[in-house]
């Protein structure tokens, strides 16, 4: 769940590649703050999966949508943009109330950017209908969808593994990733990716 607190993070030189791994935070998360001297700030959340409840947790009844969006909106009057990396929505029975939700979440505090996570594959046309802003998936094909949205220095996108992408058609993980980091460090980049896989097992 994300949280109101704001991490940032300084963004340094091209060539690599970072790879927000599966995007699952624990129950308070945070809303990191990308830096660089490329372009303004970027505030990059991920991984409500559904939570649009304050959590409580601590007592101080943190996360949940609506603390988010206060605290975006708040980082956003000083000029920041705001990339969502998706699993917003959760894998539970109401989906479509979430969907609802996040959606209105996006518009009011004008998210700039959607990047897809396996949850929001089955409603790539209701967020399409929803918002004028680039919604980005590098290995799922729909008229919809970008493969990535440059800003400054910067390429984000976003790749879903195949196993998760329920009844989406979606091309290697691995291929799509390769082809990101190729091609944005041939234009100079650095690419930002939601990598969204199953962590594999430890031993």
């Amino acid at each position: 769940m994300i949280a109101s607190r704001i991490r940032r993070v300084s963004c340094i030189g091209f060539g690599a590649c970072v790879v927000l791994f599966a995007l699952h935070a624990a129950c308070v998360g945070e809303v990191i703050e990308v830096e660089s001297r490329h372009l303004p700030p970027i505030l990059i959340t991920s991984a409500l999966e559904g939570n649009i409840e304050p959590c409580g947790c601590g007592g101080n009844f943190s996360g949940g949508l609506e603390d988010s969006t206060r605290s975006i909106a708040a980082a956003r009057r000083y000029g920041d943009l705001w990339v969502d990396m998706g699993q917003a929505i959760g894998g539970g029975p109401l989906k479509r109330f979430v969907l609802t939700e996040v959606l209105a979440a996006w518009r009011d505090a004008q998210v700039d950017c959607i990047c897809l996570g396996s949850d929001e594959l089955g409603f790539v046309e209701e967020i399409a209908r929803a918002t004028n802003v680039p919604i980005v998936c590098a290995n799922v094909r729909h008229r919809a969808l970008r493969t990535h949205w440059d800003v400054g220095g910067l390429r984000f996108s976003s790749v879903v593994s195949p196993e998760l992408a329920g009844d989406v058609d979606a091309s290697s993980a691995r291929t799509a990733l390769q082809s990101i980091i190729a091609d944005a460090d041939a234009a100079g980049k650095l690419p930002v990716v939601g990598l969204h896989a199953r962590e594999p097992e430890r031993r």
